[in-house]
């Protein structure tokens, strides 16, 4: 076949789809932070596929609930709450065009934007890669990191080649965790 049909030939596709409207449920559950409760970490990935068994989104729903379940029963075993408010999230609809995240956001943006500290996708975990986590700083210099400009260009061909995870840790005061 390839880009152009020879001599004429022609293709006969029958397509049977059809529109209809279908109801979306996000999964949402919280861990309710010990110090500033009023402040996220949220952790999400969507759970829906286009087929059973793919790697995009189970290897992700795995890490998701696999570190949800880790916290509760720490919680429970020993009393332990994080210091701030980690929210697990499951959303619906992703492979439609991300309606259940985007929905999420449009309705809870003013909270959001004032009480998210970081969102971390887990979404399509795979291939036994490294997760790297990078920390910068804006004013790097004073406190030995390399500045925003310097990263990118010092670190270019490290993030093309690996799974990263940037943290813009500006405005973080001493003793502040995640």
């Amino acid at each position: 076949m390839g880009p152009g049909l020879r001599s004429g030939q022609k293709v006969k596709i029958d397509v049977r789809s059809s529109l209809e409207k279908r109801k979306i449920k996000n999964v949402i559950g919280y861990l309710k932070g010990s110090d500033e409760p009023d402040k996220y970490v949220i952790l999400g990935n969507h759970f829906d596929a286009w087929v059973y068994g793919s790697i995009d989104p189970n290897s992700g729903t795995a890490v998701l609930t696999e570190v949800a379940h880790a916290m509760v029963r720490t919680r429970r075993e020993s009393g332990w709450r994080p210091r701030r408010t980690v929210m697990f999230c499951a959303w619906d609809a992703e492979e439609h065009g991300l309606v259940g995240s985007t929905e999420f956001v449009e309705e809870f943006a003013d909270v959001l934007k004032e009480r998210t500290v970081v969102y971390l996708n887990v979404d399509n975990i795979h291939s036994n890669q490294t997760l790297t986590v990078m920390f910068c700083a804006w004013d790097a210099e004073e406190h030995g990191l390399v500045g925003s400009t310097e990263f990118v260009e010092e670190f270019a061909d490290v993030l093309k080649d690996r799974t990263v995870v940037y943290l813009n840790v500006d405005n973080i005061h001493s003793n502040q965790t995640l």
